[in-house]
């Protein structure tokens, strides 16, 4: 589950850069046309909002979901090491600043690579703090998701076999019943197999 878990997070980490970098990519016009209908969105709650805060906040925020995956993704996986999940995080504001000064009307500032690395490291630093918890918060989804789907085909088969309480009341039926491809039997093995796993 660990390996599986990191593979996923690795890859929303890596779709999250690439985001970030294709806002880069985006000209000063067309940049400065989103950041303008967000601002009239977020002004209708923060009045006092101004678009240099805005951009700011959002180089911040942005940063600080990409240090939560990167690092969740290291801490899931086998090798785990404090500078494999931190120093990403400056590479990438680095690259970032260097996309924009290539872009028409952009310029990279190093103010924004520092307030990048800070979001980053925010991110990722909270999340290796709250790990355990979070671990526990996923078991728990995990285990909701493993539960929920072993008996929805039980629920699907038979309303009666749904509620799982007179499972053996059909046990003569079952041994009857030489249809290999029988719902009602394909049901109560699946209900069987899982109450083993669980016991």
């Amino acid at each position: 589950m660990n390996r599986r878990a990191s593979r996923i997070l690795t890859v929303c980490a890596g779709a999250w850069l690439l985001v970030i970098w294709g806002q880069s990519c985006m000209p000063a016009a067309h940049s400065g046309a989103e950041s303008g209908a967000l601002l009239t969105l977020v002004q209708a709650f923060l009045p006092h909002m101004t678009d240099h805060i805005l951009r700011k906040c959002a180089h911040f925020g942005e940063y600080a979901l990409l240090g939560v995956f990167t690092a969740a993704a290291l801490r899931t996986g086998t090798h785990f090491s404090w500078p494999a999940a931190l120093l990403p995080g400056t590479l990438a504001a680095l690259c970032d600043e260097t996309i924009q000064l290539f872009v028409p009307g952009r310029s990279g500032q190093i103010t924004d690579v520092w307030l990048d690395t800070a979001g980053y490291l925010t991110g990722a630093l909270l999340t290796l703090l709250l790990f355990p918890f979070s671990s526990l918060a996923l078991f728990v989804l995990y285990s909701l998701v493993f539960f929920r789907s072993h008996f929805s085909a039980i629920r699907k088969c038979d309303p009666f076999l749904a509620a799982y309480k007179h499972r053996y009341n059909t046990q003569d039926q079952k041994q009857n019943c030489q249809n290999q491809t029988c719902n009602k039997c394909k049901a109560i093995k699946a209900g069987d197999q899982f109450f083993k796993d669980i016991g």
